[in-house]
């Protein structure tokens, strides 16, 4: 759902920088709570430059990972700065333990350099400043520029501390997934963090829970919130894993359909077909020769269905489209479903047409493998 409705900001480091819309309304949080805490305008500029700091920091975090899984030979598509923190996104995944393991302690070692910076700055600029343990409790900018660096030094040590957490999504649970990996199955060592993961988040929920009806404090609720959001990533990354070891040891050539309807570039775009599209939500295959040339989907044909002239098959059939062989496994499929948005894709042997898989093809190939 993150994938769109992104603004490209920059490219640091061949990485691609996008910040998604709502990113907006963040910074007007920001700027309304600086207001609101009785500091007027200057509060509204100190909230802002509190969240600018704060989603700079998010944003080095995540090329931390990006640039150390390119020097392991990692595609990185780009990194997303989201209203709930950032993404690194990677064309693939790591395929060793060691890759994962220190591409998610990048991250993290990004955020304590930049505390040692902000340590050093505070002593070069106030020889006399005394540290104290209440350092993460100070989680807005007073002003000057000691301010900005206490903020600096609290906002990297609470997201360290955040993300060394040994659950998933965090990179503490690629940490101790990649380290359980270098002893056991990878999907073994999946299932073990996302456990722990789930345990943990289980454990942050419940003293969310007794600390809201004990003291009805609001932290208690972020608690809750943030214990139930750390139990659906464990989840869901053990529901991934398990799901692309499966579909990894399947190949198209099993499950293909090979008697699938086809149409032809120049067969006109009539409104029965036009139904057909719809009702089955299907996409059709355009074939010539057998070769296929184009592939048809109700999103492209329904924008011509009133035209007053002639309209054929050939005018709104898609022509950019992977596809696939019959020794590609069902993984390499989903995945190029994906990509390019399909629910089906074409199956060739040469230049020749085979037949397709759909996205339903490959759900019920994982829910048999699932079910043995």
């Amino acid at each position: 759902m993150w994938q769109t409705g992104t603004i490209r900001v920059a490219k640091i480091g061949g990485i691609a920088v996008d910040i998604h819309f709502t990113f907006a309304l963040v910074v007007l949080w920001g700027a309304f709570s600086g207001w609101q805490r009785g500091g007027g305008l200057e509060g509204a500029v100190l909230g802002i430059v509190a969240i600018l700091v704060l989603f700079g920091c998010v944003l080095l975090h995540e090329l931390g990972h990006g640039l150390q899984a390119r020097t392991l030979g990692l595609v990185v598509r780009r990194v997303i700065l989201l209203p709930i923190g950032g993404l690194a996104l990677l064309e693939t995944p790591p395929s060793r333990p060691w890759h994962e393991l220190v591409i998610a302690l990048a991250g993290p070692l990004v955020n304590l350099g930049l505390m040692a910076v902000a340590v050093i700055a505070i002593v070069v600029t106030n020889p006399a400043f005394v540290f104290t343990t209440d350092i993460l409790t100070r989680a807005t900018v007073a002003p000057g520029i000691e301010g900005v660096l206490v903020y600096l030094l609290s906002i990297n040590l609470s997201l360290f501390l955040f993300n060394m957490l040994p659950a998933f999504p965090m990179d503490g649970g690629r940490v101790l997934r990649a380290g359980l990996a270098l002893l056991t199955p990878y999907v073994v060592a999946t299932r073990i963090a996302s456990w722990i993961g789930r345990g943990l988040a289980a454990l942050m929920a419940l003293m969310g829970v007794i600390g809201f009806f004990a003291y009805g404090l609001g932290q208690y609720l972020l608690l809750i919130v943030v214990g139930l959001v750390v139990y659906y990533g464990a989840y869901n990354e053990e529901v991934y894993v398990r799901r692309q070891w499966a579909l990894a040891r399947v190949e198209v050539g099993q499950i293909y359909q090979k008697r699938i309807e086809t149409v032809s570039p120049w067969d006109n775009l009539t409104a029965a077909l036009i139904t057909k599209l719809f009702k089955y939500e299907r996409i059709l295959p355009v074939i010539v020769d057998e070769r296929i040339v184009g592939l048809l989907g109700y999103d492209e044909a329904h924008k011509f269905v009133n035209k007053a002239q002639a309209v054929t098959v050939a005018h709104v059939m898609r022509t950019d489209f992977p596809t696939l062989g019959l020794r590609d496994t069902l993984w390499v499929a989903l995945q190029a479903m994906t990509t390019d948005h399909l629910t089906l894709l074409p199956v060739v042997e040469g230049n020749r047409f085979r037949g397709v898989v759909s996205l339903d093809d490959i759900d019920q190939a994982w829910r048999l493998v699932s079910s043995r």
